[in-house]
């Protein structure tokens, strides 16, 4: 969650409720689509511009690509510019 909220120029921070989730606050500069990002969501990348999904939202406006059959050609989700937030680090 770290790595990706440096990478965007945002902010971890626990939310005051009862489940007390941690989320990326967003900087709306540079993500402009959404104000918070919340640990299952993606964040994309194409060039210098930035955007982050919902998994629901995510599903919906990407389709999976097959690796090809001679294993030639494939990207690993990092070269596609795709990070998916994770909660190996949490809020001290």
């Amino acid at each position: 969650m770290a790595e990706v909220a440096e990478m965007i120029g945002g902010r971890i921070k626990a939310e005051e409720t009862e489940s007390g989730s941690d989320y990326i606050q967003l900087n709306r500069q540079i993500i402009p689509n959404v104000g918070k990002a919340y640990v299952g969501w993606w964040v994309t990348r194409l060039g210098e511009n930035f955007r982050a999904y919902a998994p629901k939202v995510f599903q919906e406006q990407f389709n999976e690509i097959q690796p090809a059959s001679n294993g030639q050609g494939n990207l690993s989700s990092e070269d596609a510019g795709l990070r998916l937030i994770n909660s190996s680090d949490t809020v001290a």
